[in-house]
C-alpha cells in the first residue's frame, strides 16, 4: 500500500524519511497558499526524502495573478527546483498548469480539483 503525507515542518522530516510513507507532498511558504518550509529548507528536503527512496511532490497551490505567477515560476528556476528531482508539481490554477507545462515540460504536474476545476476543457488545458 502507498501512503501519502504532507510535509510542512523540516521538524518532521527525519521521521517520514524512515517510515513506510512512499510520497510526500511538499508545502513551502512560497508556493502554497498555507506556512510550510521556508526557501531554504526546500532543496536539502527534497534531496534528504529521495535518498530516503521518497516521491516528492510539490504543492503549487496558491492562486495569484499573471504577474504573480511569473514571479513565482522565476522563484522556482532560482531555487533550482527545476534540477531537483521533483517527482511532480500539484497545482490548482488550470491556468498555471499550462504556464507550468510550456516552462517546466520535464515534470510530471497533477491537477487538483479540491476547488471545482471539473469542466473538461480547463481539466485538458
Amino acid at each position: 500500500m502507498n501512503y501519502l503525507i504532507n510535509l510542512r515542518r523540516n521538524n518532521d522530516i527525519n521521521e517520514i524519511g524512515n517510515s513506510s510513507i512512499s510520497e510526500v507532498l511538499l508545502q513551502t511558504n512560497t508556493f502554497c497558499r498555507f506556512e510550510g518550509l521556508k526557501d531554504d529548507e526546500i532543496l536539502p528536503a527534497i534531496s534528504f526524502l529521495k535518498e530516503s527512496g521518497k516521491k516528492v511532490t510539490l504543492a503549487w497551490d496558491f492562486l495569484g495573478k499573471d504577474d504573480e505567477i511569473e514571479a513565482s515560476i522565476e522563484r522556482f528556476l532560482d531555487l533550482n527546483l527545476d534540477r531537483s528531482g521533483l517527482s511532480a508539481i500539484r497545482f490548482l490554477d488550470p491556468g498555471l498548469g499550462i504556464r507550468l507545462n510550456k516552462e517546466l515540460p520535464d515534470i510530471p504536474f497533477h491537477l487538483s480539483l479540491e476547488h471545482g476545476s471539473h469542466n473538461m476543457s480547463a481539466i485538458k488545458g
